[in-house]
């Protein structure tokens, strides 16, 4: 069996770490909602995708842009692909310099796509990208950390498939590394303004049974000295 062959067929897993995202509105085709995600994205650490001269596109700009659709088009239908990895040298003309990229350009079913929309709009990030691409190999490395993209023969390698992975609670450590806190999302203005109404209500509520705890000592001493004048 060519074990080269397997691979590229079933694709190499490559993991990215999200930096930034925007949400794009517009109108669609009849297969397309006309939403996306774009989102500035880093390779994993420990991770590298390089060329077959061992040169490493780590350090270029990667990017992963995610249409709200069905299918991404026919021929990505056809690899059963949902989309493709392109790659795009530096550029410049006379108004603007283009870095080189890496782009991933990805349709996503409308329920997996308002899932992360929903995850974004709460004001997070998913913590990683798992991607699995076919026309990538794996490196030397055992752990499979290293994957080869030969540019020349495989221009538009087809994404198979994209997971992302978002905490819901971020647990802290100590210095032994042992969990001991969790750190959750900063709260909002509307959890500040009841936490000031409460805090309110709970001081008048003391203040009032301050009130009757003072009342009841003045007529405790009233009744004592009472007590004592008709003794005389």
């Amino acid at each position: 069996m060519d074990l080269d062959n397997l691979v590229d067929v079933e694709g190499a897993i490559v993991t990215f770490t999200p930096r930034d995202a925007r949400v794009h509105l517009g109108a669609g085709n009849a297969n397309s909602t006309g939403r996306s995600i774009s989102m500035r994205v880093e390779l994993e650490q420990g991770e590298d995708v390089r060329l077959p001269n061992d040169q490493s596109l780590k350090r270029v700009r990667w990017n992963v842009h995610l249409v709200e659709a069905t299918s991404y088009n026919d021929e990505a239908d056809k690899q059963k692909a949902i989309g493709y990895l392109s790659h795009h040298e530096a550029a410049k003309d006379s108004t603007l310099l283009l870095d080189e990229t890496c782009y991933i350009s990805a349709a996503l079913a409308p329920a997996t796509f308002s899932s992360l929309l929903t995850v974004l709009e709460s004001g997070r990030l998913p913590n990683q990208i798992y991607t699995r691409i076919r026309g990538l190999k794996y490196g030397w490395e055992p752990d499979g950390s290293g994957k080869v993209w030969d540019i020349a023969k495989t221009p538009g390698p087809s994404v198979l498939e994209i997971k992302f992975s978002t905490p819901l609670i971020t647990s802290g450590e100590d210095r032994d590394g042992e969990q001991d806190t969790f750190d959750y999302s900063p709260p909002a203005r509307g959890d500040i303004e009841r936490l000031e109404r409460s805090v309110a209500e709970a001081l008048a509520a003391l203040r009032r049974e301050s009130s009757k705890h003072w009342l009841m000592l003045l007529c405790l001493i009233l009744l004592i000295v009472a007590m004592l004048f008709f003794r005389r």
